[in-house]
């Protein structure tokens, strides 16, 4: 091992063996959903609020908080991000408020978070981010978001998609920065259980990336939020989801439940959808014995959601 380099790229698998056992554990951007060093893919629907999700987390992970949404925080240092949606006036009515309401110190003058604002594709602006990164020395960067980012390749291609992602895996290997990138969830996709495929465009974004999560909207409540884990190459996969709250008034997010199905959070729409005729089926199934399971069956409507309704 005296001559073992980390940097080569053809190894014996005994020697990278060795190697492995001096490398320390990846430290906790944001409990099991983001690792220091990897690379995070985001996607979630419009309107759930994951702009200020990753805004509240830079500014937690920069300020030395502890743990966010009772997800641990083990690395701090500074914070990039980077906005390629929204305008430099909105982002700054959106952080003011943010500042104001904040249940944690955001004046612990420990690190500093920073915002690059661009409407330009990210091939275009490159350059000037990479000397930010190369000067700020960020632990974590947020890419906001894929498709205003990349605006400047076909996204259902998995070649361009490709490309663009390798590129992204160089420049966090090159400077060690935890990376996240928000990226929008297919049409059609709104009641469908949290996976990788829901991701829009080229599969390659998720295939590429060390693990993803998302941010969905709950049918039980206009602010809950359903945070959910989904690939993983760095730890298990998760089983459960988490229920968030966003706080109307402060804006920031809540945990309303550490462990929830997430099923009952999606299916329930279905239910309020449904036509007399549907319903009614359903309560005389109810009346003649019929048990949930098989009212579900029936109606594909989840066992919980059933239960709110026909006990009303």
């Amino acid at each position: 091992m005296d001559n073992f380099n980390p940097n080569n790229s053809y190894d014996r698998m005994q020697e990278l063996a060795v190697y492995g056992k001096t490398l320390k554990p990846l430290k906790q951007v944001f409990g099991k959903y983001i690792f220091e060093k990897a690379l995070t893919h985001f996607p979630s629907e419009r309107g759930t609020g994951k702009t200020y999700l990753m805004l509240q987390l830079c500014l937690c992970v920069a300020n030395n908080v502890p743990s966010f949404c009772n997800e641990t925080i083990e690395l701090h240092g500074n914070t990039l991000y980077i906005n390629c949606e929204l305008s430099r006036d909105l982002m700054a009515r959106r952080l003011n408020t943010l500042y104001s309401t904040s249940p944690f110190n955001l004046n612990s003058n420990h690190h500093e978070s920073y915002v690059y604002t661009t409407r330009q594709s990210f091939s275009t602006d490159r350059a000037l981010i990479v000397e930010k990164i190369n000067s700020l020395k960020p632990v974590l960067v947020v890419l906001d978001n894929w498709k205003t980012a990349y605006q400047d390749i076909d996204n259902n291609k998995n070649k361009d998609a490709t490309l663009a992602v390798i590129d992204l895996l160089n420049l966090k290997d090159a400077f060690g920065f935890a990376l996240v990138v928000t990226d929008h969830t297919r049409k059609g996709t709104k009641l469908q259980l949290s996976d990788s495929d829901l991701q829009s465009g080229s599969g390659a974004k998720s295939d590429l990336a060390d693990q993803d999560f998302f941010l969905r909207k709950s049918t039980q409540s206009p602010n809950f939020r359903i945070l959910k884990r989904s690939k993983s190459r760095i730890c298990e996969d998760a089983a459960h989801a988490k229920l968030l709250r966003l706080n109307t008034e402060t804006l920031w997010f809540e945990v309303e439940q550490e462990d929830v199905n997430e099923a009952d959070h999606l299916n329930g729409e279905l239910l309020a959808g449904l036509d007399e005729e549907a319903f009614e089926l359903a309560k005389a199934m109810k009346e003649k014995g019929a048990s949930l399971r098989d009212i579900s069956k029936v109606t594909g409507i989840s066992k919980s959601a059933l239960h709110r309704k026909l006990n009303k």
